[in-house]
């Protein structure tokens, strides 16, 4: 009789908690290996999240170089006690993702055509009806272009940028205090952004405009995050944290206004990760490596209330 309890209390258990599996994603005429981790809600409604990663050697748990903050593990598990499956995954060359081609040879509609074998991945998911796109900083862009090409069924920008990646580093650059490296910095901006590679010479700069990436520099400053977004027909959500210090509040006001169907929602003492933070640098940026700390309740809220809608 003990035995028999013990198997039915189990039973009830494992039905209450999600099911993570490891999952490799098939990246046809490629040589890529892109891993992820797909979270199956223990009651799924139909309706699964692709959460795809931002800016920097970010993973699919949102750790990287900057800190360990499990941002997108901790939104992937809240949704799926809402009922919404999910698929997460590393950036090529990220984490466990191998990129496969040379650095020089990689664009960043390489990051566009990943997300899509993601999505089919997902779409293939047992009781998977409908696909929501949640798209992160630099993800954002990603999510707008690969919603826009599949039709998903709803698109979110979590702290999305809203304007082209050179104009970013411009402003970027203008904050530094030496004004001959500001001054090269803008010229060889400007000449990737006419779609021309640049000689560096200056040792200073070679990390950020090393040879070998400015490809990919200049098929990205080819995008305007203002543009995808207004071309999307779908339900669209622009969140911001109001104490974002990478990515100011006004590039969410300006993607809000390119389509006029979006929703914005800005929530109060959220960082850049989605966590709570103060505005000051040091406060702030030490959310970066809250690894244990869950993301902002509002940011739980505000997502999952426009998925239901």
């Amino acid at each position: 009789m003990r035995w028999s309890f013990l198997i039915v209390l189990l039973f009830f258990n494992a039905s209450l908690f999600a099911q993570s599996s490891d999952v490799i994603i098939p990246f046809k005429n490629y040589q890529y290996q892109v891993k992820g981790t797909y979270l199956k809600a223990a009651k799924p409604n139909g309706t699964a999240v692709m959460i795809i990663a931002g800016s920097g050697p970010t993973d699919r748990n949102g750790n990287g170089m900057a800190g360990v903050s499990n941002t997108y593990k901790f939104l992937a598990e809240h949704l799926a006690t809402k009922g919404f499956s999910s698929l997460r995954y590393d950036k090529l060359g990220i984490g466990k993702s191998v990129p496969g081609i040379p650095e020089k040879d990689l664009l960043f509609y390489d990051n566009v055509k990943v997300a899509h074998a993601a999505y089919d991945l997902l779409a293939q998911q047992e009781g998977v009806e409908r696909i929501v796109v949640i798209g992160h900083s630099e993800g954002s862009l990603v999510g707008m272009i690969l919603s826009k090409e599949v039709g998903a069924h709803k698109f979110i920008s979590l702290a999305g940028t809203a304007f082209p990646a050179n104009e970013i580093l411009n402003t970027q650059f203008d904050a530094i205090p030496d004004e001959q490296m500001k001054i090269k910095a803008k010229g060889i901006l400007k000449t990737l952004k006419e779609g021309k590679k640049v000689e560096v010479k200056d040792p200073n700069l070679m990390s950020i405009f090393r040879p070998s990436v400015q490809n990919y520099m200049i098929s990205w400053f080819a995008f305007d995050p203002r543009v995808e977004i207004s071309m999307l027909k779908m339900p669209v959500l622009v969140l911001q944290g109001d104490n974002d210090i990478q990515v100011a509040n006004d590039n969410a006001d300006e993607l809000a206004q390119a389509n006029k169907n979006a929703k914005k929602v800005m929530v109060p003492n959220v960082t850049h990760v989605l966590k709570d933070g103060p505005r000051d640098r040091e406060g702030n940026i030490a959310s970066y490596n809250s690894q244990n700390v869950d993301i902002h309740e509002g940011v739980k809220k505000a997502v999952v209330d426009f998925i239901l809608k």
